[in-house]
């Protein structure tokens, strides 16, 4: 029985050993991707930038990446950037560049952003609410975070759903 234990505490161990290393190692192979033109990895980049996930946390870079994969029509990328746009995150921001960021996401079909630009863009309000915008990008993160877990949890094996879990 002793062995039984003691074998199952050194899988355990390699499992976490090898679960380190694939959350360290992550940013390098979506770097990787990134840098050849891959916009899903490269709006993951932006997200793991802008909350410091597995990276040092830097608005600049996130906004960098969301604009790679917004300029190859990535969706949720044009969401992101057109929020940072919003709320003064991006490089050279302003409101007009994140309505058309906003405008374009909601065109295929993400009705966060079409909800976004109705109450900020067609409104026109002139200021909006830092606090707000905060909160409904933070809230759109999570939810695309959570719809990238399900949909890898039906078709990854255990240990990239257990990474992902760790990760989010």
């Amino acid at each position: 029985m002793k062995t039984f234990f003691a074998a199952a505490g050194v899988v355990a161990l390699i499992l976490a050993i090898s679960g380190a290393f694939l959350v360290l190692s992550a940013p390098k192979w979506y770097q990787k991707a990134a840098e050849q033109g891959n916009a899903d990895a490269q709006l993951m980049l932006g997200v793991m930038y802008r909350n410091g996930r597995g990276v040092l946390q830097s608005e600049a870079k996130a906004a960098q990446w969301f604009q790679k994969a917004a300029e190859q029509g990535n969706a949720d990328a044009q969401l992101m950037l057109g929020v940072m746009h919003l709320i003064g995150q991006a490089l050279n921001s302003n409101q007009q560049a994140g309505c058309n960021f906003l405008r374009a996401s909601a065109e295929q079909g993400r009705t966060d952003a079409l909800d976004l630009y109705n109450d900020f863009c067609v409104t026109e309000k002139a200021d909006p609410s830092r606090d707000e915008l905060e909160k409904r990008l933070n809230d759109t993160i999570r939810a695309w975070s959570n719809r990238i877990k399900q949909k890898t949890s039906q078709t990854a094996p255990p240990l990239t759903d257990f990474m992902l879990r760790r990760q989010y």
